[in-house]
């Protein structure tokens, strides 16, 4: 008979399993999928390690994802999924780090954006296993494109818009503000919009205007501006105090509009009025 003693593998074994508890208890704590792919030489693949939050992103358990990777490719969005295999083969074939934004369809029709991060190795029977994390950046993705309709909206919006900081000084202006003035958003980057006066504002509206943007509230009223080229003319101005997160003003906004021409129509109208009257008159 011989006997061997296990106590010592057995210990060993638990010490492993309570290491994997631990581990696995932190990883679905984390506001992301932690795991392990396993892309094999015959081209099939798993998630030999995936944290509880891959239900939530691919739909299917972890134990499943242990198995095969196939049900969690399967939610990947239609339009994205050559781009994730082609990104995900780069990598293999270079060893390179996987870094990928894509999307996710789910039954329901819900599409969430994601983007992964992780680093391959190659095993000794040629597969590769990739460490990395998986994070929801839907949210992110949804402000990037308000902010890109902001953009465009003021790009290409009628009205001027110049921002100035907290002391006046330009810090951008749109296309339109270089049409109605002359001046290149290079040419007057820093400098403060007296460049624009003519010294036919009245100088009292100057400080209604500082006295209410100091205050807090928003100014309104004329402005007689002068062009780069010289020409005169008349702008409706609409300025504004921009918050920051603790409700101080940084900054400020202007919407203006170039109203010579109606302005110079109503002096017309005005001016034939009164011609009329004095002919009713004679």
């Amino acid at each position: 008979w011989v006997f061997v003693d296990i106590s010592e593998y057995h210990r060993l074994d638990l010490a492993r399993e309570e290491a994997l508890t631990r581990l696995r208890k932190l990883a679905d704590r984390v506001p992301g999928l932690l795991y392990q792919y396993l892309l094999r030489p015959d081209g099939s693949s798993c998630f030999p390690f995936a944290s509880d939050w891959i239900r939530e992103v691919y739909q299917i358990s972890p134990q499943e994802a242990a198995v095969d990777a196939a049900g969690a490719f399967a939610v990947i969005h239609p339009d994205d999924a050559q781009a994730v295999m082609v990104s995900i083969q780069d990598s293999a074939r270079l060893l390179t780090p996987w870094q990928h934004e894509y999307r996710t369809l789910s039954s329901s029709g819900l599409v969430r954006w994601l983007y992964g991060n992780s680093l391959p190795e190659r095993l000794d029977d040629g597969a590769v296993l990739w460490h990395g994390f998986i994070t929801d950046i839907t949210e992110r993705k949804a402000a990037d494109e308000r902010l890109r309709q902001l953009s465009r909206s003021v790009e290409q919006a009628p009205l001027s818009i110049v921002i100035t900081d907290l002391q006046g000084d330009i810090l951008y202006v749109n296309p339109s503000f270089t049409r109605n003035t002359g001046y290149r958003l290079d040419e007057v980057l820093g400098h403060n919009p007296r460049i624009l006066k003519s010294g036919q504002t009245p100088p009292g509206r100057y400080q209604e205007m500082w006295d209410a943007l100091c205050s807090g509230t928003v100014w309104e009223g004329e402005l007689h501006n002068r062009r780069k080229n010289g020409e005169l003319f008349i702008e409706h101005a609409v300025i504004a105090p921009v918050l920051d997160a603790h409700g101080k003003t940084s900054h400020y906004v202007a919407v203006k509009e170039d109203i010579t021409q109606r302005k110079g129509a109503d002096q017309a109208l005005q001016a034939s009025l009164h011609e009329k009257v004095a002919l009713l008159n004679e």
